[in-house]
């Protein structure tokens, strides 16, 4: 991978966003990666129920109606 000129990377403009900018983002940016960070944890839960269930289930261990009474 070819690299860089580091005196040219030196000199590039990047612009510092305001706290205020960064504020907003934030407040904007969160109610979605707590949202991502819901989804994720009910995703691993989800797939560890359906290791438990689905070798039982083809095994016939267990049957779907069985899984209805469990309410």
């Amino acid at each position: 991978m070819p690299r860089g000129d580091k005196q040219q990377i030196m000199n590039y403009n990047i612009t510092i966003p305001s706290n205020a900018a960064l504020d907003e983002f934030t407040n904007c940016v969160k109610p979605m990666n707590e949202k991502r960070l819901l989804l994720t944890m009910e995703s691993v839960h989800l797939a560890a129920l359906r290791d438990a269930l689905l070798p039982r289930l083809i095994s016939g261990e267990l049957s779907v109606a069985d899984l209805g009474d469990a309410k």
